[in-house]
């Protein structure tokens, strides 16, 4: 499974106990969603979202990027 974890900008969410009983799966931080520099290329084939702060916007554009 390809997860993401948008908008960790310090990559702490890998340190949770949570997250790491996830480690066997393919798991892409990425620090600033507004700022990533070929968004739709990583983050296609996402299968799961993890969010972890309040002011990531995930919209239709997001989600049909996740599709390509």
């Amino acid at each position: 499974m390809k997860i993401l974890i948008p908008d960790d900008y310090q990559n702490a969410s890998l340190q949770l106990n949570c997250i790491k009983k996830l480690y066997q799966h393919e798991i892409l931080v990425l620090g600033n969603l507004q700022e990533e520099e070929n968004l739709a290329e990583q983050i296609k084939d996402i299968e799961a979202i993890i969010l972890i702060r309040e002011r990531t916007i995930i919209n239709q554009d997001l989600l049909k990027k996740c599709l390509i």
